[in-house]
């Protein structure tokens, strides 16, 4: 009698050429499109639990779909504790950085499930819950597609109004009204700016956004950029503003210009280190054996006996010949 094998197979969550992943700029909690119907934000019930369509529970930390692995260094479990919190977020970058091709991270439905197996603890519990069956509500009773990365947007930005401390939000919006490039620098300005970017909760191709980077921008190479290649979103500011200061650095140099006020600071400490070397080296201790040839001492040391005795008796000073005080 002849037996048959009946073989099955995991499911596996596909990448979608519509999804979230294609690069790593597409890790941060910039908004997508709006989900289909106009979903909005977490319904007051749903339904808890469940995996991706098709079957599957979620996965959990370290683990990927269709047998993939993910690799590099996890983020640290956290908390709720707000002090983490731009560390956990940094560490959770640089994972995704290493495996964004992964399917697990390339879709955003199964992405939300991977970053929410990192939060974990009494004090966020509730959270994750309310998060989970958010996240159901939205792809199995709104029929929000799993890879629209409006899932992933809105996701990170219920994580951040939790968990981002709003003093440190304030501070970070301040700082980056008068965040400014100097020096040159131009990676420096822009690593700044990004780090102020994300603690203030902004996204960088907002239109606000992007004019405080122009501002920050010394007006010449503002103007460069706009007049040669006017960047209208955030990756093209940040590449148009190195390439024209490069360029500008490069002509400086074949021109052998160099910082005028850095020389001039320069210029004046030299001369200030000058005078008091010469001012030091024509200090000369005196002995006190020796003559004083000051104005008035060798006046009075010329005078004669008769002349002495004159003003003496005459009650005047040996040096000014007047009276009211002797020397």
């Amino acid at each position: 009698m002849a037996t048959t094998t009946q073989t099955t197979h995991a499911p596996t969550i596909g990448r979608s050429s519509s999804g979230g992943g294609s690069g790593p700029s597409g890790s941060g909690g910039g908004l997508g499109g709006g989900p289909p119907g106009g979903a909005g934000g977490p319904p007051g019930g749903g339904r808890g639990g469940g995996g991706p369509p098709g079957g599957g529970a979620g996965p959990g930390p370290g683990q990927a779909a269709g047998g993939a692995k993910l690799i590099g260094n996890p983020p640290q479990i956290f908390d709720g504790e707000c002090e983490r919190t731009q560390l956990f977020l940094s560490q959770w970058e640089i994972y995704w950085g290493l495996n964004y091709q992964v399917d697990i991270m390339a879709q955003p439905y199964s992405q939300v499930l991977c970053f929410l197996s990192y939060i974990q603890g009494p004090e966020v519990q509730d959270w994750v819950t309310h998060e989970l069956r958010w996240l159901c509500d939205q792809v199995h009773s709104r029929h929000v597609l799993p890879n629209n990365p409006w899932l992933w947007a809105q996701m990170m930005v219920h994580f951040r109004n939790t968990f981002v401390d709003t003093m440190t939000q304030a501070k970070a919006r301040h700082e980056l009204t008068k965040l400014r490039m100097e020096g040159g620098h131009i990676d420096k300005y822009i690593t700044k700016f990004e780090q102020y970017v994300a603690l203030a909760g902004y996204g960088v191709d907002e239109p606000t956004v992007l004019e405080k980077f122009i501002k920050g921008l010394p007006n010449p190479l503002a103007r460069n950029c706009v007049e040669m290649d006017n960047p209208d979103l955030w990756d093209k500011w940040k590449e148009s503003a190195r390439k024209h200061q490069e360029v500008y650095l490069k002509w400086r140099q074949i021109l052998g210009v160099s910082d005028t006020k850095k020389d001039q600071s320069l210029l004046k400490k030299k001369d200030l280190n000058r005078w008091r070397q010469g001012f030091n080296s024509k200090r000369v201790e005196k002995d006190p054996n020796t003559m004083d040839t000051t104005p008035g001492r060798t006046r009075a040391c010329h005078m004669t006996t008769e002349e002495r005795a004159r003003l003496m008796n005459e009650g005047k000073c040996f040096n000014c010949q007047r009276k009211g005080h002797f020397s």
